[in-house]
């Protein structure tokens, strides 16, 4: 286990979006989702082209989450897992790999 913690590294930020995305003005990164975007290498403009395809995953998800996807090219697939909140999107986390 690695001494150096990540601990405090990551907080929440909020992007004004050029247009809005769902209906809403402001995105939501949460500390998760910005943690794991750098580790999987992720850019917020990735994370916004996913929004804009709306391609939902079917299937289950935690109550009021959702789950878009985009195949960027052919090696490369960025899932988004999203909350609708009051006045926010709210990012939850990034995923990236392989296309379906």
């Amino acid at each position: 286990m690695s001494d150096e913690s990540t601990a405090g590294k990551y907080e929440s930020r909020l992007y004004k979006l050029n247009k809005p995305i769902l209906g809403y003005e402001v995105l939501e990164v949460t500390s998760h989702a910005a943690e794991q975007m750098d580790i999987r290498e992720v850019t917020e403009e990735e994370v916004i082209e996913v929004f804009r395809r709306h391609r939902e995953v079917p299937g289950r998800q935690p109550p009021g989450r959702k789950r878009m996807t985009w195949n960027k090219d052919k090696k490369t697939r960025i899932d988004v897992v999203y909350l609708k909140g009051k006045t926010n999107l709210v990012l939850v986390t990034v995923i990236k790999g392989p296309p379906w």
